[in-house]
């Protein structure tokens, strides 16, 4: 069964969220990891899938599509969905586990993450240069730390990791 998750109308819808019978997710899931061993990794790591459609050349996302199985429980689903949707709106990659973030350890969006999408959308980097980009985007962030609303931001580590109990088993 071949499963289609973007089919967005020219006009009009530009997010579609698909839940899936795990049978399908997994099929699109091996697809998207070109099959083979690639494909297979994928379908043993992916909890759930986003894809997006951007043009570069105006740094503009023009689709995005979610896809999630249909037999994970609600938190579960409700972590795939903001996971996802933070690399919708162009969060591509993922924090080191010491970082809380919907995009490794958290079920919701942290502070860390709405300092991430706030400095991503800040008009103040619309003309960074690649020679001075980290530069700009440090003295960004800083600016929205400052001028964020309550007690003093600052980046938010995870839970501490603990030893396993039994070390050696899993």
């Amino acid at each position: 069964m071949a499963t289609t998750i973007v089919r967005a109308p020219e006009e009009g819808c530009n997010l579609v969220v698909q839940s899936l019978p795990r049978a399908a997710y997994l099929e699109l899931v091996g697809r998207m990891g070109g099959g083979g061993e690639a494909g297979r990794y994928l379908e043993e790591h992916l909890v759930c899938y986003s894809t997006t459609l951007s043009r570069a050349d105006e740094a503009a996302l023009l689709r995005a599509a979610l896809a999630i199985p249909d037999d994970l429980d609600a938190a579960e689903t409700e972590q795939c969905v903001w996971h996802e949707l933070m690399h919708a709106y162009g969060i591509f990659g993922h924090p080191d586990e010491r970082v809380a973030s919907v995009l490794r350890n958290a079920v919701t969006p942290t502070d860390n993450d709405i300092v991430l999408l706030r400095a991503l959308y800040d008009p103040r980097l619309d003309q960074v240069r690649p020679e001075t980009a980290r530069e700009q985007a440090q003295a960004v962030i800083a600016a929205l730390l400052r001028e964020r609303e309550g007690p003093p931001a600052r980046i938010i580590p995870a839970a501490p990791l603990r030893p396993a109990a039994n070390p050696g088993v899993d």
